[in-house]
């Protein structure tokens, strides 16, 4: 009887440690962190994501933290922020400007997370100590109440470069440019007779839609001036910065008013209402969503792009390159791109976003948790490649995208809508991504090396990605240009400005300054719509006229000279870090 009851003992004892290993396979899986959550996140830089995560990467988060995100991000942001602001919750998980960083903690709104910070954030406090200094710094205390984002491992003289191409620039379809003989574009006045030529060649997209040079949008809310006149001013070295009544050009330390008669905005306007004139710009323009952009790229509908990541990244795919067909950066030849901040290991100026816990959050350890899971090598990497074995996989020790992740479009930094297997979470790749917008280190720009793989975050830079340097639609730009890339060709030319690493927070606006900024912001949007598409010049000229005495009368030159003064102390910042980084104002590749 003996051995029965021993065997019996022994199967008793082996089910035990069963129950055991499970319980502790999901208390390590869920870091011992209880019951499961939901967080609300607020976030200023959204992309218009609302509602519960869904799919691969809130599988992810429930496998690891037992928990879902509730993402807050849709609509007008300020609005969003001064509602939950009054109401006393911003949410659990918070990502702000550090413009509203000080107001935040006075309201209560933040929680103090030094503690957590200390004894938790082993990633981010290991590979980001500088961005851990300068969140005390922020607060003008010891205390942390949010930490950096965008922070680097890389130098301060690093340029914040995207794979190949600069970020901002002239991106036409390649295809129609090469065929009606590839003219060398002079100015950005020269792209308009370019264009009606391109939109002869290539009259309709793949979806048999019309297509036109330009397709424009109203952009973000809090933008002083339309989004897609804004870009230009990148093209010649100015900058939008922070939705303030000028442009910044950081190289020559000049602010320039958006009124500016002889100015770049203006230009930009008058530049419109001539494509509106020639039947190039989409008659659809001023009623169009972000998504709406997005979908005429996808098609290849529109003929010109501001941004690398706009129409190469939506239309682009393998297929279409290696015939020849796509976006491409094609130089303007008086051009000075500005090309955004070098990077900042503390975090850069634009976007200067920092990361939270609400102060009415239930469970700020699992949040912190989070927060330092996304800045680890593991987890930067899954939110900018996907997960280890849908999308890429480890082949003689450095990772290699699967056709999968090839097809799910993880090399161009858009994600696609292929459909994902059910074990991975289902849904589409793109549906079920990170929402947040933005990631904790800043691993799409420059060379963020993952220590893990030993290649950079970036897929793009990959290997296994460098579809690109050999297709057609390549070869046949380096064939007109001389250059092997975008990149080479602006950096032989001295065609690119990128500004030296500075560490400024831009003081908080009164709240005169702001009720008159909230009035002159619709001001501005109403007539430069109606200038577009005006039907006279003399129209367009009189509605110019006009909006000038509107917003002077709601105190422009008083916005404007406070502006100004933000900039000298922004210049003065930037030459105290040329001579701490040394950095003389050139790009190194």
């Amino acid at each position: 009887m003996k051995q029965p009851i021993r065997l019996i003992a022994l199967g008793a004892i082996i089910v035990i440690m069963i129950v055991i290993a499970v319980f502790v396979t999901r208390w390590a899986t869920n870091r011992g962190q209880g019951r499961h959550i939901t967080i609300e996140f607020y976030n200023d830089w959204a992309g218009g994501h609302t509602g519960e995560g869904i799919g691969w990467f809130a599988q992810i988060v429930e496998e690891r933290f037992n928990m879902t995100i509730d993402y807050l991000g849709a609509g007008n942001m300020e609005e969003l922020f001064q509602s939950r602001r009054a109401a006393g919750d911003l949410g659990d998980l918070v990502i702000i400007g550090t413009h509203r960083l000080r107001e935040t903690i006075n309201d209560g709104l933040l929680l103090d997370i030094t503690g957590l910070v200390e004894t938790r954030m082993t990633s981010y406090t290991t590979y980001f100590p500088g961005a851990v200094e300068r969140a005390r710094q922020l607060t003008l205390t010891d205390s942390i109440y949010a930490l950096p984002i965008q922070v680097s491992t890389q130098p301060a003289s690093s340029p914040r470069i995207s794979g190949l191409v600069p970020n901002n620039g002239a991106f036409l379809r390649q295809d129609a440019y090469m065929a009606i003989g590839a003219p060398t574009i002079y100015t950005i006045e020269n792209l308009l007779a370019i264009l009606v030529d391109m939109q002869r060649a290539v009259p309709y997209s793949e979806s048999g839609q019309r297509t036109y040079g330009f397709s424009l949008y109203s952009g973000p809310e809090d933008d002083t001036i339309l989004h897609t006149a804004a870009a230009f001013a990148t093209l010649y070295g100015g900058m939008d910065w922070f939705s303030s009544t000028g442009f910044i050009d950081f190289q020559n330390q000049v602010f320039e008013s958006f009124l500016d008669i002889n100015g770049l905005y203006l230009r930009a306007l008058k530049l419109y209402f001539d494509a509106n004139q020639l039947g190039i710009l989409d008659p659809t323009s001023q009623d169009q969503s972000w998504e709406d952009i997005w979908e005429k790229f996808e098609d290849g509908a529109v003929l010109f792009s501001w941004w690398s990541w706009l129409g190469m990244q939506s239309f682009n795919t393998p297929g279409r390159a290696a015939q020849g067909i796509g976006y491409n950066f094609i130089p303007i030849m008086n051009q000075r791109i500005h090309h955004d901040f070098s990077i900042n290991p503390s975090g850069p100026n634009h976007p200067d976003l920092v990361i939270g816990v609400g102060a009415n959050a239930s469970n700020p350890e699992r949040i912190v948790d989070f927060i330092d899971w996304l800045a680890s090598p593991e987890g930067n990497q899954i939110v900018n490649a996907g997960p280890e074995g849908l999308t890429w996989e480890m082949e003689n020790n450095i990772p290699v995208l699967t056709e999968f992740g090839l097809s799910a479009g993880v090399h161009t930094g858009s994600f696609r809508d292929v459909e994902v297997p059910s074990a991975w979470g289902g849904g589409t790749f793109s549906q079920g991504a990170w929402h947040g917008n933005i990631t904790v280190p800043i691993s799409l720009y420059g060379r963020e090396l993952n220590p893990l793989t030993g290649l950079p975050f970036n897929p793009r830079l990959w290997p296994s990605a460098a579809y690109a340097d050999v297709t057609r639609l390549q070869s046949e730009w380096t064939a007109r240009f001389g250059s092997n890339t975008p990149l080479d060709f602006v950096l032989d030319n001295g065609m690119i400005s990128a500004p030296p690493t500075v560490n400024f927070t831009r003081p908080m606006d009164s709240q005169n300054i702001r009720e008159m900024r909230d009035a002159i912001r619709p001001v501005i949007e109403t007539a430069s719509w109606q200038m577009i598409f005006a039907g006279t010049e003399a129209e367009f000229y009189s509605i110019w006229l006009d909006m000038n005495a509107v917003v002077h009368a709601l105190g422009w030159d008083y916005v404007l000279e406070h502006d100004q003064r933000v900039a000298e102390e922004l210049f003065a910042a930037q030459q105290a870090a040329l001579l701490s980084h040394n950095h003389l104002g050139s790009i190194q590749q």
